[in-house]
């Protein structure tokens, strides 16, 4: 199995090499205990973002989102290479 810290590296190398023109902006939602079963968490409340899950990865284009992918979805490289498409 494949750690966090790992994935990550690989969401920010695969928007790096497929879509360098894109702006990626990582969001750390601080430990799982400020996250988990927190309802008021700020990240779940933006009218933009609405996250549910951890790790979530959104899409924008023009202000409006265009795409989601949550959690394991996040951990699949063809999944995230088609994303990013």
């Amino acid at each position: 199995m494949v750690g966090p810290r790992r994935l990550c590296a690989f969401r920010r190398a695969a928007c790096v090499r497929l879509r360098p023109e894109l702006t990626l902006h990582e969001c750390p939602v601080g430990p799982r205990s400020g996250w988990k079963n927190v309802s008021d968490h700020p990240y779940r409340l933006h009218p933009a973002l609405r996250l549910a899950r951890i790790p979530t990865l959104i899409r924008f284009a023009a202000g409006c989102e265009i795409g989601r992918l949550v959690e394991a979805d996040c951990g699949k490289p063809a999944v995230v290479e088609a994303f990013l498409a």
